[in-house]
Parts: C-alpha cells; structure tokens; sequence
C-alpha cells in the first residue's frame, strides 16, 4: 500500500478566507480509491477520471521499475525520471484546478507550460537518445524547447503590455511546441525508414500515437471541458504504459530466448569451427570467415556494433579485420573522418591500435576481458564517444594456448539497456571458440601456403634451369667463366652468353625484382626477346631500349629489371656496353695494370618506355678482364654486418690476374666464402668473368 499526501494551502480574494486543501489517495494494487476528499469537486467524474490516469501511469511505472531491478539502465532510469515528472504535474494541476477552478489553467498559463514542458521535454530527450542516437536531433530539440520556455516567460512577464496580442501569442507558443513534436515524430521515424524490423513494428507506433496525443493535450488544455482533457490524458498514458510494457516484455522475451538457444548457438560455433579446420584443397576467405562470426555473435548478445582485430605478427598492433554495424573510432579521435559515420569503417580499418594502448590495447596487452556496463561512468570512454555514444560495452580476448591472438569488442545493446553479467560471461566463452577458429585458419592457410610456395618454387626453378646456359663454349679469343647461385632456392638473377655470329660474343646479366614464378617469368620474356632480337647490326644500346619498350608493355610495374649488356668484337678486339641501372663493368686493364668502370646512364627496363639509353666503347688488350656482377657479390655480409665491397674484389683479381677466367672466379667466390664466414646471405650471387686471350 502506498500513501500519497499533498497539501496546499492558498486564499481567494473574493471570500478573504484562508482555505486548506489536503488530496490524500490510497494506492491499492488493482485499483484506485479514494480515501480522503475534504473538499467538493465539481462534479465527481472528474476524480474518476484522475483515478484511472494516475493508475495507468502508476501501472506502466511499475513495469519500468522491475525491468530497471531485473536489467539496470540509462534509458530506464530516465523513464522513471519521466513517470515521475509526469506524476507530480497531474498532482499539482488536478489541486490547482480544485482549488482555484479551472481557469487558473487559463489565466496562469505559465505555471501549466513549465509544469507540461518540465517532464515531455525529458521524455522527448530520452527518445531521441535511444532511437536516433544523432546528436543533432537533440540540440536542435533543445534549442526549441529552450526557446519556447524563454518565450512563454516573457509573455508572462510582459502579459499586461501586449493584451490585444495575447491570445494570438499563446496559439504561436502553441503551434511551435506542435512543430517541434513533429520534428522529433518525423526524426524517429526517418531512423527507421525501410527497417522491416520487429523492434520498429512495436516500439514506433505506440510512440508516434504518444507524440500526437501529447500535441493534442497541449493545444486542448485551456478548453473548459475537463472531462475530455482527462480522456485525452487517460489515452497518452495509457499509451506511454503500452510502450513500457513492451521495453518490459522484450526484456523477458529475450532473456527466456537466450537461455532457449544458448546451447544451439554453441553448437553452432563449434560446427563453424570444426568447418574451419577441414581442407578443400583452397585456403578459404579469412575476412568472410571473421566478418561471419562476428555477425553471428553480435545477435546472440543482441549488440547494435561490434569489431574483430587481429594481432600484428610482431605482436605490437591490433589490426582492424571485420566490423558489424557502426562501431565507435577506436582511437578516440574527433577529426571529420571520425565523426563522420558514413566514413567510420574506412577510418577505423586504416588504425592501428598499439598494443598496450587505450581500452583495446589494454586488454590485448594483459590477456583479460573488459566490461563497462555502464560505460558513460569510465572517463577514457566517454572521452573517446565522439561519433557514437557508447553507453555499454564489452572488450574480449580471443586467446589460443596463452597467446592473445586479436580481440572482439561489443558496443550498445539493440535495445538500449546495458549488457549484463550473464552475456559478458557468454561472450567470453565465445571468444576462445573463435581463437581455436581463427588458429586453425591460420595453420590451414600456412600449410596451403606452404605448399603453393614449393610448388611455386619447383616450377621457378625449373624455368630458370632452361634458361640459364648449360654450358659455356671455348673461344679461342676470350675465356668466359660464369657462376650463379640463389640466396634462398630459387633467384632473380640471370644471365646468358650468346654468340651472335662468328666475329661477336654478347654477354648480358640481369637482377630481376621479385622471387618465385613471377620473376621466373620476367626472365622469359627478357630471353625470349633477345633470342628473337639480336642481331649482327643490332647494338647494345638498340637492342636494349626495344627490350625496355616491351616489358614496360607486357610486365607490371614492380616486375622491373637491371640489367648489363656487353658485346665484344673479336675480330676488332673491341666491346661495346650499355647498361640500365645495374652494377656498372669494372675492367682490368693489363696494359695500364689499373682498374676501370666502365658505365652508361639509364634507369631500370620496364618503368619508362620513353627512356633512352646509351652506349660506350671500349678497347681491349691481352690479359683485360672484365667482370660483371649482381650485388650479392659485393654486398655478401659477415656476422658483423660488413660487406665485402668493391675494394676486396679488386684485390682478388689482382692476386689471381694472371690466371685462367675460371681460377680468377673461383678465386673471388672462395674469398667472398672466408669473410661471410658462415653468415646467411639475403641476395643472390651471380659472376661472370671474361678475359681477352
């Protein structure tokens, strides 16, 4: 039983009496009955229809009460705050209206705009937030209300000085507060346009008919029939019940349905990742996998956003991989792309949270979940709600063997209560399904990967194979040595030894970019091309730029080569040379007894068709060497991180310059052996040593 008693004590003039007036009504549950009326109504209808008002207002405050004890929240709080509000209004108009009659309603028209104003403006507030969630709606609400009440203070304030304007000055005041209802009417609904939704089908409309009886009730409140203003009012609480009882209801239905379905939806992970692990001979789609599951676990914890990140493979950064709805920035910033909704995916896949760092990089960091039921009461998230409010939020995990390998993050509930304990503890057993998911696409990729890339790599090796020379052949006016071997497998080094006709020697090497089966096919093309091209009137600087042109053609961008080209002349004793971003000819001349670079400019071939190159010549002796290289020659690093260089070759080829072409080579690659001493090398080592006999 609960006791309500107000008192109020005033005076009319016209009696000169002091009159007391003391409204005292029991609350009995079911019902309502009067107790003490100590005063005459005018007609006793009138306290009936108060009776059945504050009854269905009381009725749907109780309904609100226990969801707010069952499931806490802000949207629940503001609705007791709302049915409150609305409580004392009627207490104090319907005593007012006993007292005074009812045109002190009419006459002292600023007493029932503030008394109205006071609780549908924080109603109207509450549903903007839990339905639009645009922080535009609530300002410009704001600014009209704010408006309004300045506005209605001044005509009551100024009333004696604008009587002839009077009448039409409240039906203004009016027709604005009438505006600014159907502003928010027609915002709520235009959140929802084409939501085919249940949770539209039954929250909208009892609104939409609360909204219109509200207007109604503002704009009939100065009408001299209390009997339909009461039934105007029975209708919109009775409706505002209808709404409550339906936030009530849903928190029921989706309890009982989660407890239904708890066991199916494990099963149903579990099955997704049982598919996971089982082979089709291709890797399958990770993002599809990811953005799959994370969808899968919003619903079950009836989220309105989510987002799943992957740890970096130095295990420094969270890296972005699937969203669900529209999730907050995660790095808390303000800027336009950030508050921008339509731009929030694309901005938050571009971030990268540092782990150890802000909500999310502390949980990837210490391995432990994170839940802000009410997340508006942590400063570091309410800082960070610049886009999106977030008002509840869950931060998991997803560990596999002690290692934390991404995270998964739920924000807001669909239905604008707060997570509770028992879904924070659901998700988190989800969470480590999806580490055994995600762990097992990763060993499944690698293991397709794998053997792809041996494949890959067989397939390289053996295009390289026919394409470098089997066999060098003796000429009696220079001995040619020539040496190739890749760093790790398979290369992108080549070189070939042509002889174009009886008077001419070509010798080309050249440093593809890439590895595998892409740069395998890059040499192709390049052979292919000079085998079909060269010619005895053909220069190196014509037979390059043709090659240029056509691998800026056929070849991507990033597949570029370097790429040397030297044509000797043995009758002439003679060697032309052009060269296209490559290590440059070092010479030894015999005759000086000193060494010489020989070079020519010009970028790589494949980047710029219109590039043109050059070509120089030079004259040759017995006893000239020259040498042609991949920087893995001179590049080979020791365990301190020195390289050999060029001044180590220089000295190995003086030591042995009087030697045969193949004993100055393997002179050189014994010597590049010693000082690596051991240390793995990252670059191929490609040699080509030619002496004039």
């Amino acid at each position: 039983m609960m006791f309500i008693n107000v008192s109020i004590h005033g005076s009319k003039k016209s009696s000169g009496k002091i009159c007391g007036i003391v409204v005292s009504v029991v609350i009995v549950p079911g019902s309502w009955v009067p107790y003490s009326i100590p005063f005459n109504l005018k007609r006793g209808s009138d306290m009936i229809l108060f009776s059945i008002k504050l009854f269905v207002l009381f009725t749907g405050a109780m309904l609100i009460f226990v969801e707010e004890l069952r499931r806490p929240s802000r949207i629940n709080k503001q609705l007791l705050i709302f049915a409150v509000l609305l409580f004392l209004k009627d207490i104090a108009s319907y005593t007012l209206y006993n007292y005074y009659g009812r045109s002190i309603l009419v006459t002292n028209f600023f007493f029932y705009y503030v008394a109205f104003w006071i609780p549908t403006g924080f109603f109207y507030y509450t549903v903007l937030e839990y339905f639009t969630d645009k922080l535009r709606n609530f300002r410009i609400t704001g600014i009209i209300f704010g408006v309004m009440l300045v506005s209605s203070a001044m005509l009551y304030q100024f009333q004696p000085l604008i009587i002839p304007y009077f009448k039409y000055s409240l039906i203004a005041t009016r027709l604005l507060y009438a505006a600014a209802v159907i502003w928010i009417i027609v915002c709520i609904n235009m959140a929802y346009v084409g939501a085919q939704s249940n949770f539209f089908m039954r929250h909208v409309p009892p609104l939409n008919v609360i909204f219109t009886f509200l207007i109604v009730n503002f704009l009939t409140y100065h009408l001299p029939d209390a009997v339909f203003h009461n039934v105007v009012e029975i209708i919109t609480y009775g409706s505002i019940a209808f709404l409550f009882f339906l936030k009530n209801q849903d928190g029921y239905d989706d309890m009982f349905k989660k407890i239904q379905e708890a066991e199916r939806e494990l099963k149903s992970i579990m099955n997704l990742m049982s598919k996971s692990g089982v082979g089709s001979g291709a890797a399958f789609d990770f993002d599809e996998i990811t953005s799959t599951i994370l969808s899968y676990i919003a619903d079950m914890l009836n989220a309105r956003s989510g987002i799943l990140l992957i740890m970096s493979s130095d295990k420094k950064f969270l890296i972005p991989k699937s969203f669900f709805g529209v999730f907050p920035s995660i790095d808390g910033t303000g800027n336009y792309a950030s508050i921008k909704k339509q731009y929030l995916e694309t901005y938050n896949r571009n971030v990268r949270v540092k782990v150890g760092e802000m909500y999310l990089g502390r949980v990837a960091q210490t391995g432990e979940a994170a839940f802000y039921q009410d997340a508006q009461k942590d400063e570091e998230i309410r800082q960070q709600s610049t886009n999106v409010e977030i008002n509840s939020l869950m931060v998991f995990p997803m560990i596999f063997q002690e290692e934390v390998m991404g995270l998964m993050a739920f924000c807001n509930k669909e239905d604008g209560t707060f997570f509770t304990k028992g879904e924070f503890n659901l998700g988190k057993a989800l969470s480590n399904h999806v580490a055994i998911i995600i762990n097992n696409f990763k060993f499944y990729n690698q293991l397709v990967k794998r053997q792809r890339d041996e494949r890959e790599l067989e397939i390289a090796g053996s295009i390289q194979k026919n394409l470098l020379p089997r066999a060098i052949p003796e000429y009696d006016s220079v001995d040619i040595f020539t040496y190739s071997r890749p760093a790790k497998g398979v290369g992108g080094d080549y070189y070939n030894i042509i002889q174009v006709d009886e008077n001419r020697i070509d010798v080309v090497i050249a440093d593809v970019a890439g590895k595998g089966v892409p740069a395998s096919l890059v040499m192709v093309m390049i052979s292919t091309v000079l085998k079909n091209i060269i010619k005895s009137n053909y220069g190196p600087k014509r037979i390059i730029s043709f090659l240029n042109k056509f691998l800026c053609k056929e070849s991507t961008l990033e597949r570029y080569a370097t790429l040397s080209y030297l044509s000797i002349d043995v009758v002439r004793d003679t060697a032309l040379y052009t060269n296209s971003g490559h290590s440059p000819l070092l010479m030894y001349k015999a005759l000086k007894d000193k060494f010489e670079q020989v070079d020519t400019p010009g970028i790589p071939l494949g980047i710029d068709a219109e590039q043109q190159y050059y070509q120089k010549q030079t004259g040759l002796d017995k006893g000239d060497i020259m040498m042609m290289f991949t920087d893995g020659i001179t590049e080979a690093m020791n365990e301190s991180n020195e390289m050999f260089g060029l001044e180590r070759l220089r000295a190995t080829v003086l030591e042995a310059k009087d030697e045969s072409a193949e004993v100055i080579g393997n002179t050189l690659l014994e010597r590049i052996e010693m000082f690596a001493a051991g240390a793995e090398q990252h670059d191929d080592l490609t040699l080509i040593i030619v002496k004039k006999r």
